[in-house]
Formats: structure tokens, sequence, C-alpha cells
């Protein structure tokens, strides 16, 4: 298997570059593959590779953070969280939904073990998507977080998307 990093990759004649957004392979043609040759996800784990900007919070207020933690934002989580974006839909409250697996969230540097004043807000690593994920937390007035289960336990990603919570 061949690792490319994604600022490597550019479009070609023969068609678009997707990504697997479970395993990260990298698929070249018109459309994506009807199966991820890596890691057997479907077509819809994976999106179109472009220039991504790293995100940031617009400051606006909203009601509802709706996290889905599952490496698969198509399957079972990905469903519930559908139903739940209905409901919001619905009683037309105001929501942001995110695909951790989307974003770029480092591990916890663990800035506490060192000194009780270590471990701050804003946090110390600004190098990743996560202080835009603080600032909405801080905006919105409720979070809804679902996770798949592996191993009898949340998401790895998702795991280090809460530990990040901790400043």
């Amino acid at each position: 298997m061949s690792i490319t990093a994604p600022e490597e990759l550019k479009p070609t004649s023969s068609g678009k570059i997707w990504k697997c957004c479970v395993c990260g392979y990298i698929h070249t043609g018109k459309k994506p593959p009807k199966e991820c040759p890596e890691c057997a996800s479907t077509e819809r784990e994976f999106e179109e590779v472009t220039d991504k900007k790293k995100l940031r919070f617009d400051g606006k207020k909203f009601d509802v953070l709706l996290i889905n933690g599952s490496n698969h934002r198509a399957n079972n989580t990905g469903y519930m969280v559908d139903l739940i974006e209905e409901v919001l839909k619905e009683r037309g409250t105001s929501y942001r939904r995110f695909n951790v697996n989307e974003f770029t969230i480092d591990h916890c540097w663990c800035c506490y073990s060192m000194r009780d004043n270590a471990c701050r807000y804003p946090c110390r690593n600004q190098r990743d998507e996560m202080p835009a994920f603080h600032e909405m937390i801080i905006a919105s007035k409720a979070i809804i977080v679902a996770s798949a289960i592996n191993w009898n336990n949340m998401t790895a990603r998702l795991k280090d998307f809460l530990d990040r919570l901790n400043c």
C-alpha cells in the first residue's frame, strides 16, 4: 500500500481524486469505487479531495452542536444522527453538524501532568481544528454526541475529541 500526502494529490485528466474517510485510501476516477479495497467501506464513505481550509468558527451563536463520532459517517451512527438532524429541522432549532473523522484533531498533550495551570483555555495546541470546536461548544446551548461502539468503548477519534475538552 502506498500512501500519498493530500497536498501531493492533483486531479488528472482521467478523473477526480477520492479519499476514503475511514482509512485514507486514495482513488482516482470519475466516481468513487463501490467498495474501498483497503477497509471495505462503501462508496458513501468517499469524499472528493479538494483544497481544504482549516475549520474556523464564524462567531454566530446556534442552539445545538451535533457531533458524529463514528468513522463510518454513512452507517448506523450516521443514520441516527440523520434522524436527530431531521427533528432539529422540524422544530426550527438552529444546529451545526460535524463528522469528527473529517477534521484534524490531535491527541491531548496532557499539559496538566506538567503542572496544574498548564492545562488552560484556550488550549495550548492551536495547530489542529479543535480550537474552532472549543468556540462552537461555548456558543451552543446544547451538544449531542453520537458514537459507534468499538471494543465496548467510543471510537478513538471521538476519544481524542472529548479528551481535548478538558481545558
